[in-house]
C-alpha cells in the first residue's frame, strides 16, 4: 500500500513556496495599484498609451490576486 504522507522537508518547502508566492503577489499588486494612481494623476499619460498601460496593470492585478488567493494557499495544502 502506497503511503501519501509527506516528509517534513517537503512540507517545509511547500510552506516556503506558498509564502513566497503570496508575498510576491501582494507586493506586485501594491506596486501596480501605485503605478495606476500615478498614471491617473499624471497628465502626460492621459492618452492612448496611458489607457493601454492602465489596462495592462489592471489585468496584472487580477492575475496577482489569483496568486494571492488561490495559488499561494493551495501550495500550503
Amino acid at each position: 500500500m502506497a503511503s501519501f504522507e509527506r516528509s517534513s522537508d517537503e512540507r517545509g518547502i511547500d510552506i516556503l513556496a506558498g509564502t513566497i508566492i503570496t508575498v510576491l503577489g501582494a507586493v506586485g499588486s501594491l506596486i501596480n495599484i501605485t503605478v495606476i494612481v500615478l498614471i491617473i494623476r499624471s497628465t502626460q499619460f492621459h492618452n492612448a498609451f496611458g489607457y493601454i498601460c492602465t489596462s495592462q496593470l489592471v489585468a496584472d492585478i487580477f492575475e496577482l490576486l489569483i496568486n494571492i488567493f488561490w495559488t499561494g494557499p493551495s501550495t500550503f495544502l
